[in-house]
């Protein structure tokens, strides 16, 4: 038995493509504790000459090794400026003859000199002092209660007067902050579902487990039998496929199947070997079962195939988490109590057998995924995502202005990188300019034209500093929606993809567009790595279980990086 870990790189290219790659896939000899994994991931780093500024997020699955490798937070906001800094007056500071423990002025230490007399010993002295402290904040206890009732006091009367004017909540909830932060590592979404979808199915009740047992075991045997896989394949031109354990989707798709047969010929279990006895086949009452399994798991579906794509995929994380929360919440609570069926849901009214299966997975979705309404990446990829923007953010707890305002900060400082890349760029552009005309000779100069310079009206200069990403967020903010799906000209209706957006309105929103592309750069799932593994067991056949490591790399890189040899992205 030999294990082997994988890395693959993903990004957006200045066409505004998904670019993703193959790296490595290395040999783990040992235990595949966090330390080794870490170490793997140093090396592919070093040996790829990959700059660590480039790494945006790392994204694995939930592993324990995994998460101890890469358990690094980092504050996105304000933090890293307040880090940076410090650091560099850290640096540029001489060294202190007399260092002293950086402490705040509210927590740091002073001498106390304390006298005793010769009868007194100094514990008897400390005790004193104790309690002088003590009521010391009684006293201040008591002062602060007074003040309290005194504001009370003040606040009733002005409302009592005419200058309790009506205030409205936009002030409250302007104040408001939400604190979005991120890690350097980032859990796979697919995996995240995986694990919602298994929480769900601990929870169903036992009349269901047995009717989902009746089914697999019904699937199972028409697979065995030859005759039995026949009549199936003449109803449904498709073969029943395969239970995984593993993998729940292959579940969903096994009972799907047996549904579909069952809806195509009524009496399709009357000419099955397998359900030649009457106590195996499926009653009425188990077939309404497995079609409200079926309702209840296929959103879930859909959401892991969107999320696992190979298009961009970090916009659709947070919208997909608040649809699958509403789909499953089949009631809802009012303010006086009542509980009504919830309007949003398109599944209220229609589960009976498996209302315990919804509410387990509202649950687990809540615990396992909360997370993404504060992660930065996963906030700026749905609010600029045209098709969405900031419309989901009315389905949860939080406040517009609140959010809004930590995403418009979000961006001031993402400005800042970006206008320090450029002027970085721009200054090694202009020196190899310089030193092509050296080469090249004096350029001749123009004569300026004066003529018409009166009649043209002079150019507005553009906005300085951070106000020109704020600004293009606002117009872009303002315009309406794009829908979720496109026709062409040729009639062909297709998904509505967010890069195509940025790519066609990239002069309107130069730098907004640049936000975008590195945050869509970055994969919801680790779904690459995983199809990577797939095609790897077709290199390392059983014939072929004596391949080298080094060489076992090589196969993979040729057969995964093939499009990209043939077409090169240097010039992007």
């Amino acid at each position: 038995m030999v294990g082997y870990i994988g890395f693959t790189c993903s990004g957006v290219l200045k066409t505004y493509e998904p670019f993703r790659c193959f790296l490595a896939v290395r040999q783990v000899k040992g235990k595949h504790t966090g330390e080794a994994i870490l170490n793997e991931y140093e090396d592919v780093i070093q040996e790829g000459e990959i700059p660590v500024s480039k790494i945006v997020r790392v994204v694995t699955d939930g592993g324990s090794n995994m998460i101890r490798a890469f358990n690094i937070q980092f504050t996105t906001n304000q933090s890293e400026t307040l880090i940076q800094s410090s650091v560099e007056q850290f640096e540029c500071s001489e060294p202190d003859p007399n260092p002293l423990i950086n402490i705040p002025h509210s927590e740091r230490m002073v001498d106390i000199e304390i006298e005793l007399d010769d009868d007194s010993s100094l514990w008897g002295r400390i005790y004193d002092i104790q309690l002088s402290c003590q009521e010391m904040e009684e006293v201040f206890d008591q002062m602060n209660e007074e003040e309290e009732l005194e504001m009370t006091e003040v606040e009733k009367s002005l409302q009592d007067s005419f200058f309790d004017v009506g205030r409205s909540n936009h002030d409250f909830m302007h104040s408001q902050h939400v604190l979005l932060s991120t890690h350097l590592r980032a859990h796979c979404i697919a995996h995240l579902l995986q694990l919602v979808i298994k929480d769900g199915l601990k929870a169903i009740s036992s009349a269901v487990v047995d009717v989902i047992d009746k089914a697999f075991s019904i699937i199972g045997a028409v697979r065995r039998s030859v005759n039995d896989t026949e009549i199936v394949y003449i109803a449904k031109k498709l073969h029943l496929p395969a239970k995984n354990a593993t993998r729940w989707n292959s579940q969903y798709y096994a009972i799907k199947g047996l549904l579909r047969i069952c809806k195509i010929d009524p009496l399709i279990q009357t000419k099955l070997n397998a359900t030649q006895d009457k106590s195996h086949r499926l009653t009425s009452r188990m077939i309404a079962i497995l079609k409200e399994l079926v309702l209840i798991l296929e959103p879930f579906q859909e959401a892991t195939d969107d999320l696992q794509a190979d298009y961009e995929t970090l916009g659709n994380v947070i919208p997909a988490y608040l649809d699958l929360i509403n789909k499953v919440s089949l009631t809802r609570k009012e303010d006086d109590g009542t509980v009504i069926k919830n309007p949003k849901s398109p599944l209220a009214g229609k589960i009976h057998h498996c209302a315990d299966l919804a509410e387990a997975l509202k649950k687990s979705l809540e615990s396992r995924m909360s997370f993404v309404l504060q992660d930065i990446f996963y906030v700026l990829g749905a609010i600029l995502d045209p098709r969405f923007k900031e419309c989901w953010i009315s389905t949860t707890a939080m406040s517009d202005y609140a959010l809004l305002d930590s995403v418009r900060f979000e961006l001031t400082y993402r400005y800042s990188n970006l206008k320090d890349g450029e002027n970085a760029s721009r200054s090694q552009g202009n020196e190899e300019e310089v030193a092509t005309n050296k080469e090249s000779g004096p350029t001749p100069s123009k004569k300026k034209r004066n003529l018409y310079s009166t009649i043209n009206a002079t150019e507005r200069p553009p906005s300085a500093g951070s106000s020109q990403i704020l600004e293009e967020f606002e117009v872009y903010l303002n315009e309406k929606t794009i829908p979720m799906q496109q026709e062409d000209i040729s009639g062909v209706v297709t998904p509505t993809r967010s890069l195509k957006y940025w790519s066609k309105n990239a002069h309107r929103f130069p730098y907004l567009s640049c936000v975008a592309r590195n945050i869509y750069g970055c994969p919801a799932s680790s779904a690459s790595i995983e199809r990577l593994s797939s095609t790897s067991s077709d290199i390392l056949t059983a014939k072929r279980m004596r391949t080298k490591a080094g060489l076992f790399e090589k196969l993979n890189f040729l057969k995964h990086n093939s499009k990209l040899i043939n077409n090169p992205v240097e010039s992007h």
